[in-house]
């Protein structure tokens, strides 16, 4: 594995720790990539255009985490 970007990765056996800026070269089909920022950008989907109110914004956003389950992504 080969990093490219300013922040680099972290590797452990077949792991790779990065993020979405930087880029991975030679990642061979074993090996298993993190991208540790993807949290910020999920939450981001899962809150944009989310109501106002706050009970209705909880229930909007649990439905869009549950649709999300079910469909494997």
């Amino acid at each position: 594995m080969f990093p490219q970007g300013p922040l680099g990765s972290f590797t452990r056996s077949n792991c790779v720790f990065t993020d979405s800026r930087t880029s991975v070269r030679n990642n061979h089909s074993s090996a298993t990539v993190y991208k540790v920022d993807r949290i910020d950008r999920l939450q981001q989907v899962l809150s944009e255009g989310l109501p106002s109110g706050p009970e209705t914004a909880k229930q909007a956003a649990l439905q869009r985490f549950q649709s999300m389950d079910s469909i494997g992504g």
